[in-house]
């Protein structure tokens, strides 16, 4: 099942383009859709007629079963699932007026209702990844080009590096498949390429750095290596999370396959 938006309004269809369905009307610009993990609910943002703040829906997939999760003074943004499909993760900023002095909040898909705060006031951009770790205990997240790490029920967060950087346009935030790094992409004040992939290793603090990045970047399933494509050469290569050895050239034909 596709799920994608069109007209101010959240639509499913099937992979062969049959069955396609309005799931949600009557709101005002749902957006933002996310698929939970299990596939059985989605949320998203929206605004019910008459009010000007963005708060985050759940539904389930055939439709049924709408849910408002916040109530808020502030425009909710950014809802990312668990991996258990039963939270889920989102900033609250406003966006209207452009001041984003967010908080990072979790709160049950199943019990509508008060957020509960993660305590995390962030010097925002508007443009803040979340990213829940494998076993949904903790929240990787971006500040002013920084990462920084916060327990998913509540607690201090924790600067994972100290270098701000803009927001790349292709930026990137992934956890190791093990938890134990969350790696992100970085440039430099000009925001073009080329990026690198900075793998930081959660407990240590210690840094890796795979330089000339131009894409988006996929741990294996090991969380031993990283794949990433090479911009001066228009490669794809794998190399290892740790920065040691040689890397792979896999592809070898990126450009001209761009041209075709």
């Amino acid at each position: 099942m596709i799920l994608f938006e069109a007209r101010q309004a959240l639509h499913v269809v099937g992979r062969d383009g049959s069955g396609l369905r309005m799931l949600t009307t009557k709101r005002s610009h749902d957006h933002a859709a996310r698929w939970s993990p299990d596939g059985r609910r989605i949320a998203f943002l929206s605004r019910e007629p008459g009010e000007r703040t963005l708060d985050v829906f759940t539904i389930d997939a055939d439709g049924n079963d709408l849910r408002r999760l916040t109530r808020t003074t502030e425009d909710d943004l950014y809802p990312t699932w668990s991996p258990a499909s039963q939270r889920v993760a989102f900033v609250t900023g406003n966006v209207r007026e452009g001041t984003y002095a967010e908080t990072l909040v979790s709160i049950t898909t199943d019990r509508p209702g008060p957020p509960a705060e993660v305590g995390v006031e962030l010097e925002g951009t508007g443009q803040t990844e979340l990213t829940w770790s494998p076993y949904g205990d903790e929240i990787a997240f971006r500040e002013n080009g920084r990462l920084a790490i916060v327990r998913a029920g509540s607690g201090k967060p924790r600067r994972l590096t100290e270098r701000g950087a803009p927001v790349c346009f292709q930026s990137q935030v992934a956890w190791s498949p093990d938890a134990r790094a969350v790696a992100f992409t970085r440039c430099d004040d000009t925001w073009d390429g080329p990026y690198e992939i900075v793998i930081v290793d959660v407990r240590r603090g210690t840094q890796t750095v795979l330089p000339d990045i131009f894409g988006p970047f996929t741990w294996s399933p090991d969380s031993r290596r990283i794949a990433y494509v090479d911009e001066s050469e228009m490669r794809l290569y794998v190399g290892r999370a740790d920065g040691s050895g040689t890397r792979q050239s896999v592809v070898t034909t990126l450009a001209a396959a761009g041209d075709d």
